[in-house]
């Protein structure tokens, strides 16, 4: 199946309006409540399985100067095996001024699975950015297929991240990458772990040093986490854990975003 959506969110004197909402199966566009006032929120909704082995889907996302966009979904998407790879191209382009939060629900890689996720970031001057992903391997008792989540960003026209993952591929479950951990989830941010000037609730450092000397490691090894200050300015998160809720717990929590006309945001 080969698919294509497209988001446009402009700033207007009501708040932030979508001008333009389109969308073809399997991905469902559905504006929704949620986000506070001058906000407009957008549910990623899956109208059919998967992705399923041999899916092409692009997602283009595009926020206006001075607009703000609030991304969620209503479920996981469960990568399932094909006669062919599947693939899921993310491009969003957040104009000065513009803000976007993404939180969708995880990732989860099927027995079987072939399939990559690739997202390109192009944040202007001036623009906020939280992304988050999350990746869970394997529904219970199984083991993960073949999963590369790649991630290009690039801000005020300079390189910001590039980081890649690569599920099932020589070496990924060894020490240096995953080792025993079976979920993981990054946040990458313009600010500190949230949207600029939102309360951060950040890990525990090492007793005598701070969140920037060192990754921390959580209690009892459930999980580990690393944030990283980027040469670009900005943050991202990366954690690592046995589940699902303990890496919740690990990553920055989708922000409180505060600004003049919007003081509020949830995802």
């Amino acid at each position: 199946m080969r698919a294509c959506a497209l988001v446009r969110a402009v700033a207007g004197p009501a708040g932030t309006a979508f001008e333009v909402l389109r969308a073809e199966a399997p991905v469902g566009l559905f504006p929704g409540s949620g986000a506070a006032p001058g906000w407009a929120q957008l549910w990623l909704v899956g109208t059919a399985a998967g992705p399923l082995g041999g899916d092409d889907v692009e997602v283009q996302v595009q926020v206006g100067a001075g607009a703000a966009l609030a991304v969620g979904s209503v479920a996981a998407s469960i990568a399932l095996s094909g006669a062919a790879p599947s693939v899921m191209r993310v491009r969003v382009v957040v104009e000065p001024g513009g803000w976007l939060t993404w939180a969708p629900e995880p990732l989860i890689v099927t027995a079987g699975a072939d399939h990559r996720v690739d997202v390109a970031i192009d944040a202007a001057a001036g623009a906020h950015v939280w992304w988050r992903e999350e990746l869970v391997l394997g529904r219970h008792g199984e083991t993960a297929g073949r999963c590369v989540v790649a991630l290009r960003a690039a801000r005020d026209g300079v390189p910001w991240l590039r980081h890649e993952l690569g599920i099932g591929v020589p070496g990924w479950d060894g020490g240096a990458v995953l080792g025993v951990y079976r979920t993981v989830g990054s946040v990458l941010a313009t600010g500190r772990g949230a949207i600029e000037d939102a309360p951060v609730v950040a890990p525990a450092a090492p007793e005598g040093g701070t969140i920037e000397d060192a990754p921390v490691v959580a209690p009892e090894q459930d999980g580990r986490v690393a944030d990283l200050r980027l040469e670009a300015g900005g943050t991202l998160t990366v954690a690592l854990a046995r589940d699902r809720p303990t890496l919740l717990g690990l990553l920055p929590p989708v922000p409180v975003a505060r600004r003049s006309h919007a003081p509020v945001a949830y995802v």
